[in-house]
């Protein structure tokens, strides 16, 4: 069985899980994990249950049999920083993952993937990570960008609108798109809508850093901290303390954030 996963980059996508599968065995623990949800009730998301049945496979000693392959349509320097990139390239190494770099998917069929180059990958399983852009419910207003997205100041102000802010996924800011971002931007905004209601300048200013955590259950785990509007990498940390410090980061936030 070979599964591919195409899109490892952070930046300016949106998951999705687009999935083929041919094996009867994987196929039929799929058809059985719906109905268990159709029995309770449940939407399913079929991508997830794919995945997890992949990962069953893996622990259950199938991963010999299974060839994992992620491509992408970057070059071999990752956007979160040639350290970042570096070990991030070295952790699936370890796990026997292949990478391929500057593969930009132009069609897929049932089980293929073609590059306009001509360039093929076959596949019995697809996770498709397809270009994420901004929504055309904001065209109207004027100010967005080629690809979309909403034009906003550091103050999260929708550019040449008094009145309007704008955060999250539909704002133009480089680099990835993650909900810790989000939060802090919609922390902003409310400041300085306050502010502006109340007849005085912005109050608050964002900062666009990126935090986030690699977890390799059972190894080393890939910290990262970037600054995404500085042209210098992100320091990066690696060890099996950055597993326990997200979980513990992440009681933290969801109990400051209730």
């Amino acid at each position: 069985m070979r599964a591919l996963v195409v899109g490892l980059d952070l930046v300016d996508e949106l998951l999705l899980l687009c999935v083929f599968v041919r094996r009867r065995d994987v196929r039929h623990q799929v058809d059985a994990a719906l109905a268990r949800h159709a029995e309770r009730g449940v939407r399913p998301h079929l991508g997830l249950e794919l995945l997890r049945v992949l990962l069953a496979l893996v622990l259950q000693g199938e991963r010999k049999r299974v060839k994992i392959t992620v491509v992408t349509s970057d070059g071999p320097r990752s956007e979160l920083g040639e350290e970042a990139g570096i070990a991030l390239n070295k952790a699936l190494a370890a796990h026997q993952i292949e990478l391929l770099h500057k593969f930009p998917i132009a069609t897929v069929t049932r089980n293929s993937v073609f590059t306009r180059q001509g360039d093929t990958v076959d596949f019995d399983l697809l996770m498709l990570v397809p270009p994420f852009t901004g929504s055309s419910a904001a065209s109207y207003i004027g100010s967005t960008d080629c690809l979309g997205y909403i034009l906003v100041d550091r103050t999260m102000r929708v550019i040449d609108h008094e009145g309007i802010y704008a955060v999250g996924d539909c704002v133009n800011f480089d680099g990835p798109k993650m909900g810790h971002m989000a939060v802090r931007q919609g922390e902003v905004a409310a400041a300085n809508l306050i502010a502006e209601i109340e007849g005085r300048d912005a109050v608050a200013r964002y900062s666009h850093e990126m935090r986030l955590v690699i977890e390799d259950p059972g190894g080393d785990s890939i910290y990262l901290h970037k600054d995404v509007w500085k042209e210098e990498s992100g320091s990066v940390r690696q060890g099996p303390f950055w597993t326990w410090a997200k979980h513990v980061q992440q009681r933290y936030w969801e109990h400051s954030h209730a």
